[in-house]
């Protein structure tokens, strides 16, 4: 489960300290797994999100507005996300 992936390649959606993690990887994944993003996330634009999930051969979950989606978002237990998990866990 990919939680709010940040745009490594992007110096508009991240600082620079994050900028030595590049390039995003961009190939399939050898295992089930779901791309979990916002609508305005600062980091990770929703098509970019998109993209990674398509070349990762994830499925790509909208989770609506809810910024970056970390312990600051203040989402709790987070119930959706405890969901979308046992969803990938279920995953054959």
């Amino acid at each position: 489960m990919l939680v709010a992936p940040a745009d490594v390649d992007s110096p508009e959606h991240t600082p620079d300290v994050v900028r030595g993690f590049a390039p995003m990887p961009t190939t399939n994944l050898a295992f089930p797994s779901i791309v979990v993003a916002s609508l305005n996330d600062p980091y990770l634009s929703l098509n970019r999100a998109q993209y990674f999930a398509e070349k990762w051969g994830s499925e790509f979950i909208n989770i609506g507005e809810k910024g970056h989606i970390n312990s600051d978002s203040k989402l709790g237990f987070w119930e959706e996300g405890q969901l979308i998990l046992q969803k990938l866990l279920n995953a054959k």
